[in-house]
């Protein structure tokens, strides 16, 4: 009978876990009177989150191990998805293990925005799965640099750190809608934000990035 109690109790220890996490939730927002909507938009990012990450939180977890022990774990995770973009695929296996060993997870709910238009943008994010997107004014912003040497080179397909352009794959379409012109990024590993902030003026990020799904990128600051 013990082993039979311990078998169920470890069984039903993640949903106590978030049962407990919600339950929480609910203490802060009568405590703090946080309305109804915004309650409604904070449940439904934590279950997205819970249905990703299960409860564990990946950097916890790997900092209970050696350095190159957590450098082999993220390679092997990430090496059917992140390793395989351009990001990380130009640079030594060495180099894109520090980078993966800081990226965190982040959830964009289905219309939520991910990065509002003349933000000040210091993130890269690296999308996993979903869809986003990224729209701008057609005469807005037309030579602006958003990037490290963005305006050398023209913008790659699934690239968001330069202005839109005609597409070159079925993943990633750009439209013209009166005035505003967007793009969808659905295509894994397509880099979205980030502006230089070590540039002479003041950056912001010139685009409006939104969620057209539930989205799943990660980020690096």
């Amino acid at each position: 009978l013990g082993n039979v109690t311990a078998l169920v109790q470890s069984f039903d220890k993640g949903n106590a876990q978030k049962r407990d996490r919600i339950t929480t939730l609910h203490q802060f927002n009568a405590s703090r009177k946080v309305p109804y909507n915004l309650q409604r938009k904070l449940f439904a990012y934590i279950d997205a989150e819970w249905n990703i990450t299960y409860g564990l939180d990946d950097s916890s977890v790997l900092a209970q191990l050696p350095s190159q022990l957590r450098g082999n774990i993220v390679a092997a995770i990430y090496k059917d998805t992140l390793l395989t973009a351009p990001l990380f695929a130009k640079c030594s296996l060495e180099c894109a293990k520090s980078l993966l060993l800081r990226l965190q997870p982040e959830i964009c709910l289905q219309k939520e925005v991910l990065i509002a238009r003349e933000q000040l943008c210091q993130e890269l994010y690296v999308l996993m799965r979903g869809a986003v997107q990224v729209a701008t004014h057609s005469g807005a912003e037309s030579g602006a640099s958003v990037g490290p040497k963005a305006a050398a080179s023209p913008p790659k397909d699934g690239d968001a750190t330069s202005p839109p352009s005609p597409p070159k794959r079925s993943m990633s379409h750009s439209m013209r809608k009166g005035a505003l012109m967007f793009r969808m990024i659905e295509k894994p590993g397509a880099i979205i934000g980030y502006v230089d902030p070590f540039a002479r003026e003041v950056p912001r990020y010139p685009f409006l990035v939104t969620a057209v799904r539930q989205t799943h990128p990660v980020c690096l600051s």
